[in-house]
C-alpha cells in the first residue's frame, strides 16, 4: 500500500519511460500537475480512472515564461508557465479525480487547487528550460516514491479522445 505522499503526477519534458527510476534529488525536467498524494485505493484503479480522464484532456500548448524564485525562503530558481489558466484547468481536472478517489494530499492547501502555479524548476544551467520555449502537453505520468532516495515512473497517460 503507498505511503503517505508517496505519488504524484508530472507531465516530463523529455520522454521517460514507464519503469524508469531516477534519484529523488535528480529529478528529469517536468512540470508538477498534482503534488505529492497517497490513496488507499488500488494502484490499478488509480490508473483506469486517470485514463478515462486523459481521454477528456486536450493536449495543450504552453509558453515558458520568466523565471522567479519559489519555496519556502525563495531559493528555488523555476520558471513559470506563461498560459496558467490553461495548466490550472488541467490540474484542477486532475485533482477532482483524486478527490473523488479519496486520495490525501500531503498538503491541500500548499501548491494545490488555488494555490497551484504552473512552472518548471531549474535543475542545472544545462538542464533547465527558457523564456519562450514552447512545451506540448499532451500526456501525463504517475510518479512513484520508490524509497528515500529513489522515484519510479509508473504509469503514462496520454491525453486526448484518440489515445485509445
Amino acid at each position: 500500500m503507498p505511503k503517505p505522499g508517496d505519488l504524484l503526477l508530472v507531465h516530463m519534458l523529455h520522454p521517460e519511460p514507464v519503469g524508469s527510476y531516477f534519484d529523488r534529488g535528480s529529478w528529469p525536467l517536468h512540470m508538477t500537475l498534482a503534488r505529492w498524494f497517497t490513496s488507499d485505493v488500488p494502484i490499478q484503479t488509480l490508473r483506469q480512472e486517470l485514463l478515462q480522464a486523459s481521454r477528456r484532456i486536450a493536449p495543450l500548448e504552453i509558453t515558458v515564461g520568466p523565471e522567479v524564485l519559489f519555496g519556502l525562503e525563495y531559493t528555488i530558481p523555476v520558471n513559470l508557465i506563461v498560459e496558467q489558466a490553461h495548466v490550472a484547468q488541467l490540474h484542477q481536472m486532475l485533482l477532482a479525480v483524486l478527490v473523488q478517489l479519496g486520495v490525501s494530499m500531503a498538503d491541500p492547501t500548499v501548491w494545490t487547487g488555488k494555490g497551484y502555479q504552473a512552472h518548471v524548476t531549474v535543475q542545472s544551467e544545462d538542464k533547465r528550460t527558457m523564456p519562450g520555449d514552447k512545451i506540448l502537453v499532451d500526456n501525463f505520468h504517475m510518479v512513484r516514491l520508490a524509497d528515500k532516495r529513489t522515484c519510479e515512473i509508473i504509469a503514462a497517460f496520454p491525453l486526448g479522445a484518440s489515445n485509445g
